[in-house]
């Protein structure tokens, strides 16, 4: 039978929210020692979900900060439509064309977002204004 792994005699595990950390026929008598080992490893694994856990959410905050910021930019700008949109897609397919990995193309097209970010401390009046700018 495909995974039968036998009778289990001689085991130690510890299981804490939803990690199981579990060691089955020793082939000497687990000891005090062993079980330190295992709860020291599922305590450390629980600290790992939990850094985990924070990054993704630090970086979740992080790419809501960078999509706010180019709405805020785009928001001067009528004729422009979804254009931060159009240029991240842009950019995450060129980067996909040129064989960058998968993480750099979603990370590109996150950035590319940022392209006009300097418009919001410009006045509405001068993005506005049709035709050249003239001296003085």
């Amino acid at each position: 039978m495909p995974g039968y792994i036998g009778a289990i005699r001689n085991y130690a595990c510890f299981y804490e929210g939803t990690l199981l950390v579990a060691a089955f026929n020793y082939p000497v008598r687990v000891t005090a020692y062993e079980r330190d080992v295992l709860q020291n490893l599922l305590t450390y694994s629980r600290f790992l979900q939990l850094v985990a856990g924070q990054i993704r959410d630090t970086e979740e905050a992080f790419h809501y900060t960078i999509q706010a910021l180019a709405r805020a930019a785009e928001a001067n700008d009528d004729d422009t439509g979804n254009h931060i949109v159009r240029v991240g897609s842009f950019a995450r397919e060129l980067a996909r064309g040129l064989g960058c990995l998968p993480n750099f193309c979603r990370e590109i097209a996150l950035a590319a977002q940022m392209h006009d970010v300097g418009k919001i401390h410009i006045h509405p009046d001068i993005l506005r204004k049709p035709g050249r700018f003239n001296p003085g």
